[in-house]
């Protein structure tokens, strides 16, 4: 299930300062409440129109950015948002950052996009919506404990937010702690009860800790308040995925996506299913598909990794590795596949270094190394013998 950010629409203050055009004025609030249904190209549409009236004014940039934002028109969104830092007054700074740190983190962006919350949450500590973003941001990266930590502080302040609960009950998932899982769907329902995809986490988490009774109970719920066919038919093929059904799950999938579902969750499970059953080339083409929607996702570059080892892409390979490197550097699997890599390419000091990655973070790579043929060449070699401990 794929973590989807909460857009905290901003609805500014309806005080009109002498010095804006107002007509500009009643372009922007337009917009917003355009925005605010759901109707971003219209809201668009006004914002230029204030734009055009009074170029200095900084909130339809802002109100733009964050409209565009929400279309996933990253590259645009950020075009406006770094217009509105030139004319926005000191108290609307944290917001423009963290929106900037939201379009920079979908193009790919992440380090720059952290840096734009530290500037945000530097100027207001307890800003709500930049604790949010820094802990979705930590999620999809894998960096659970850092997500934890920002929710504790963002539902410190905000107990009953529920994209928090739902966040915290989906990274819980991630990570394994199904426990704490069940428990924050649970918290998380109460707010939104008839949200499908909460039940359906519920229903993950429950069949996780060995609650079949009750994971199907929380399935027919989510099935209930879901969106229907296709996406009914993505929770089947999970389900299916999950009892090792690969083709089964993969006609689901399928389905799925004829049927209208467009999600990068389901892109990677259609490459996953694929994959599985030994049908790589096509897995590639959903992961590429995924990264293209989101630069920053590390299961789809982790998945294209092992797909193009298997092709024998070994370039294409390498060259994943190392963006999923820059992503989370803390994976050490794909170290020991560019230790493969480099080894069969004989560039022994880099094979070494990336074995030496992969055994401080386990040290059991290091002792596969030793009877793994990948590093065969190197099995005599003095530095490969003292790396492995030998």
């Amino acid at each position: 299930m794929r973590v989807v950010a909460f857009m905290f629409l901003v609805l500014l203050s309806a005080t009109v300062s002498f010095a804006v055009n107002r007509d500009a004025e009643e372009f922007n609030r337009y917009g917003l409440f355009m925005a605010s249904s759901g109707g971003f190209e219209t809201a668009i549409e006004a914002y230029d129109h204030a734009i055009h009236i009074a170029p200095d004014y900084w909130a339809p940039y802002f109100n733009k950015g964050a409209a565009l934002n929400s279309l996933k028109r990253f590259q645009e969104a950020l075009d406006s948002l770094d217009t509105a830092v030139i004319y926005a007054p000191e108290g609307k700074m944290a917001e423009i950052h963290a929106h900037i740190a939201f379009a920079l983190f979908h193009l790919g962006e992440v380090s720059e996009a952290l840096d734009e919350l530290d500037i945000a949450l530097n100027l207001v500590p307890d800003y709500p919506l930049g604790l949010y973003y820094r802990a979705f941001f930590n999620s999809k990266l894998g960096y659970y404990q850092d997500c934890f930590d920002d929710l504790a502080a963002l539902l410190s302040i905000e107990g009953d937010n529920p994209d928090a609960w739902k966040l915290k009950a989906e990274t819980a998932l991630s990570a394994g702690l199904d426990e704490e899982a069940e428990s924050a769907f649970e918290r998380y329902l109460v707010f939104e009860p008839h949200d499908g995809d909460g039940w359906f986490g519920l229903a993950r988490a429950r069949m996780n800790l060995g609650d079949t009774y009750g994971g199907m109970s929380a399935l027919e719920t989510a099935k209930t308040f879901g969106e229907g066919g296709p996406q009914e038919l993505f929770w089947e093929g999970w389900s299916l995925t999950q009892a090792g059904r690969y083709d089964e799950a993969l006609e689901a999938f399928e389905r799925a996506s004829v049927e209208g579902y467009e999600d990068i969750d389901l892109w990677v499970a259609l490459g996953f299913a694929l994959a599985r059953l030994g049908r790589d080339g096509e897995a590639e083409g959903y992961f590429q598909r995924a990264i293209e929607e989101e630069p920053g996702n590390v299961e789809a570059h982790y998945n294209l990794a092992a797909s193009l080892i298997n092709l024998r892409k070994y370039d294409q390979a390498l060259t994943t590795m190392e963006r999923i490197i820059e992503l989370k550097d803390d994976i050490p699997q794909v170290y020991y596949w560019a230790a493969q890599i480099c080894a069969v390419q004989d560039c022994k000091e880099t094979a070494l270094w990336y074995l030496e990655q992969a055994g401080a973070l386990d040290p059991g790579f290091l002792a596969n190394a030793s009877v793994d043929l990948a590093f065969v060449s190197l099995w005599k070699d003095a530095d490969f013998m003292s790396v492995v401990g030998e």
